[in-house]
């Protein structure tokens, strides 16, 4: 008798896991092809002034997202930063809060194209939430306007899912829908580097697809790490964007060859700054933005 129940028991397990895999499967094969847009204005903004502002999108069909393009009209420098979420898969790095797929400044930074195979894949029905920080520099215009536009191009053919994972050098999951945070880099120093305060350990093995970042003004270099081996440093470059010409932007890197962390490696960032010595900064960034695909 005991026999009997352990076997159904087994039977049950099983037939349970091929249901959400064939049902996932069938899922994945109605993807379609999908351009979402957020389109956000920010008018009348005095000097000194900030503005939050939020806006959902939900999820007309399954699809695999394959581009997002950031665009500023305007006085490029209103932007302090913009968050994107996503409620159909859990944060890898703050459990229990929702998936952070994607985040710039006001450098615009681009996920241009993840390969001919590759896309973050999103579920019908779920939603895109978009937070955005507008923010007028004291030394910009007495009062400015502008329009952020984010835009996401997604693919209907059958792909292998990538997963977003965000990490910064302070804080990761202080903030309730900010992965980031701000430190302070005090006066008296010229040269600042800082570490992750807790370095990321993946529950899984992954394969490392491609990565970014960002950094404030005077950031130098951002390197990422794996096992306490530097495996990219990427460093400022000449924006493409129209975008705050006081932004610091990194090009983001696509690993042509396999980069696998297997499960429990350690991963770090570093985050370098050069300052003048006197200068103390209240608001340093050091984010990492990871594109990883589970091993199977």
């Amino acid at each position: 008798m005991v026999k009997r129940i352990h076997i159904a028991g087994i039977l049950v397990f099983l037939i349970t896991v091929l249901s959400v895999f064939f049902a996932t499967r069938q899922e994945r094969q109605n993807a379609k092809d999908a351009a979402l847009a957020f389109d956000v204005p920010v008018d009348n903004l005095f000097a000194g002034e900030e503005r939050y502002v939020a806006r959902e999108i939900v999820l007309p069909d399954d699809t695999y997202i394959t581009s997002i393009t950031p665009r500023f009209s305007g006085a490029g420098n209103l932007l302090h930063h913009a968050d994107l979420f996503y409620t159909g898969a859990d944060n890898l790095v703050c459990r229990g809060k929702k998936l952070q797929m994607y985040s710039t400044g006001s450098e615009l930074n681009t996920i241009e194209t993840l390969g001919p195979d590759r896309g973050i894949f999103l579920k019908k029905g779920e939603r895109l939430l978009l937070y955005i920080h507008f923010a007028n520099p004291n030394d910009g215009q007495k009062i400015a306007s502008g329009s952020f536009r984010l835009s996401l191009v997604g693919s209907g053919s059958a792909r292998r899912a990538v997963v977003p994972v965000m990490l910064s050098v302070s804080h990761p999951c202080d903030k309730d829908v900010a992965v980031s945070t701000e430190y302070p880099i005090p006066g008296g120093v010229a040269h600042h580097e800082k570490n992750m305060e807790q370095p990321y350990r993946f529950p899984r093995d992954v394969v490392l697809v491609a990565w970014g970042g960002h950094l404030h003004e005077y950031g130098v270099s951002l390197a990422l790490m794996h096992n306490n081996k530097t495996i990219s440093t990427l460093t400022p470059q000449k924006n493409p964007h129209l975008a705050d010409p006081k932004s610091v932007y990194l090009a983001g890197q696509v690993f042509q060859a396999a980069v696998r962390i297997r499960k429990g490696d350690e991963i770090n960032l570093q985050a370098v700054y050069e300052k003048p010595e006197n200068l103390f900064i209240t608001s340093a960034m050091g984010v990492g933005y990871l594109l990883v695909e589970f091993s199977k």
